[in-house]
């Protein structure tokens, strides 16, 4: 550099040594002054993008690998690092799609597969996860990580049998896995909630076709509930969850709202509203949902509402109820 202080190939070389070195501050000024030489070298753009990781200046980070990979898009490596900015600034769509065109250049790259895995399940898309764990899996059938990361995105997806036979195989690879085996016990909760949650549906089927609310003994004989859970779904079925206006997003409370309204009208008090009364005015709700409409009846009866609600409130009234504004 001293001879050359200029030359963009020393620079690059000098500031690549400091962020090694745990010096990215040092290094930007370095690659800024090789940019100024050569404003199109996309290895520049990576080195910057990079030092800015490492300062945590996340958004930066990503517009310098923006343009590292517009200037060479084959480069796996400045994909990778572009994801990893994305999830730091919580993009995970954009740091999945990142991933991906990594993995066009390098498609068995198992640590690829399984952070766009992680990416895709931070932005809520499970089923897609899933598919990359066994991407990953396929290349590398003995990673308990990968094997018990798959387990919890079926757990996520409430598919408890999968979910168990994925935690037995880490299990079987690593006897001590703790994430394993606290996931298998948890899919094992989640499959008995299930099974008694579909008695319950039965029940609540057989009420509306009967026109009543089902004892114990139509539970087990005329809806088929085994005796064993018997109690377990009597108890599921008669105390509601608590569920509060502030719970629901605004489609849900506007359809528990209606089907508030026609349950009321056959009541004298909200109390006196029961889960029959709930079902039968929404026949297409489930036996969850029909409890979670009988809670959210029970529970705005106890609230203490203000006579004169504030304006937040007033708006979040008539968002819910597709009123106009006064």
């Amino acid at each position: 550099l001293g001879a050359a202080p200029k030359d963009p190939v020393a620079l690059r070389v000098k500031a690549a040594v400091l962020v090694r070195e745990s010096r990215p501050a040092d290094a930007i000024p370095l690659v800024d002054a090789a940019l100024a030489v050569e404003p199109r070298e996309a290895s520049l753009w990576a080195l910057r993008g990079a030092a800015l990781q490492a300062l945590e200046r996340d958004k930066e980070s990503v517009e310098a690998l923006t343009r590292a990979v517009s200037l060479d898009p084959r480069n796996a490596r400045s994909w990778r690092s572009k994801g990893l900015a994305h999830v730091k600034l919580g993009e995970f769509p954009e740091a999945a799609d990142a991933y991906e065109r990594a993995l066009q250049v390098t498609p068995a790259s198992k640590d690829l597969w399984t952070l766009k895995a992680f990416a895709l399940e931070r932005g809520g898309a499970w089923e897609p996860a899933v598919a990359c764990y066994d991407k990953a899996i396929a290349l590398d059938p003995i990673d308990k990580t990968v094997w018990g990361s798959k387990g919890l995105a079926l757990l996520a997806l409430r598919r408890y049998d999968d979910a168990i036979r994925a935690f037995d195989y880490a299990t079987k690879l690593d006897p001590n896995f703790d994430l394993a085996a606290k996931g298998k016990r948890d899919a094992e909760t989640g499959l008995h909630r299930k099974i008694v949650e579909d008695c319950a549906r039965r029940v609540v089927e057989w009420e509306r076709a009967n026109g009543r609310t089902a004892g114990r003994e139509e539970m087990f004989r005329g809806a088929g509930v085994p005796f064993q859970i018997l109690d377990e779904v009597v108890a599921y079925l008669s105390e509601p969850p608590k569920v509060l206006p502030a719970d629901l997003p605004p489609d849900k409370l506007h359809r528990f709202e209606a089907v508030s309204s026609v349950v009321l009208k056959m009541v004298d008090s909200p109390r006196e509203a029961d889960r029959y009364r709930v079902a039968i005015s929404a026949p297409g709700s489930d036996a969850s949902e029909v409890r979670e409409m009988w809670g959210y009846i029970q529970n705005v009866a106890d609230v203490d509402v203000d006579p004169q609600p504030d304006a937040h409130l007033d708006a979040l009234l008539r968002r819910a109820l597709d009123l106009p504004r006064e």
